[in-house]
């Protein structure tokens, strides 16, 4: 959290012409339009608390459907071991599958102060640090994962956003699109 992800996916996708799946805007947009599901979302968001994993899934498959088959890459998801599982089912059928996980790596202290300036009305101090103890609970889950599956890509996130981008970018050459 607070790493940068949403800002280095966004001009990952569009360098390489695919789309992109931030699960935390499809689910402040759900809590703006004030659906019976938006404000589920929003009394757990606001709360530190994740989204169940089936509903995640499930939104991410839907985006996956109007997406079409041009490749995306996903901000924030997934976040659980169960939500890695959904994933890959959904992946499996339609006979595609991950080409990296990438990890922005930031210190405890870093994360909390940019997620604090954000300004969100979800990124107050006590919730952003609740929001860390959740991510640490599960991402070591998660990087045994892929780990296993030899998917992970490490980067240092604790730079300016050009730096952070270009280390990101030599992962992904253009060519592999």
């Amino acid at each position: 959290p607070g790493a940068g992800k949403g800002t280095q996916a966004a001009h990952l996708c569009e360098r390489l012409g695919i789309s992109h799946l931030s699960t935390g805007e499809v689910f402040r947009h759900v809590i703006c339009e004030r659906t019976s599901v938006g404000l589920q979302v929003q009394s757990l968001v606001e709360s530190g608390q994740l989204v169940p994993d089936d509903l995640v899934v499930k939104v991410v498959e839907e985006f996956l459907d109007a997406a079409g088959a041009n490749g995306a890459c996903f901000d924030g998801f997934p976040r659980t071991l169960e939500q890695a599982q959904g994933l890959d089912r959904v992946l499996a059928s339609r006979s595609e599958s991950l080409s990296a996980v990438v990890v922005l790596q930031l210190d405890e202290e870093k994360s909390v102060q940019r997620m604090v300036a954000r300004g969100r009305i979800d990124d107050n101090k006590s919730t952003t640090q609740h929001r860390l103890k959740l991510h640490q609970e599960t991402a070591g889950l998660l990087i045994e994962y892929y780990g296993d599956r030899d998917l992970l890509k490490y980067v240092d996130g604790d730079a300016d956003i050009a730096t952070v981008g270009h280390r990101v970018g030599l992962l992904f050459p253009e060519e592999r699109r």
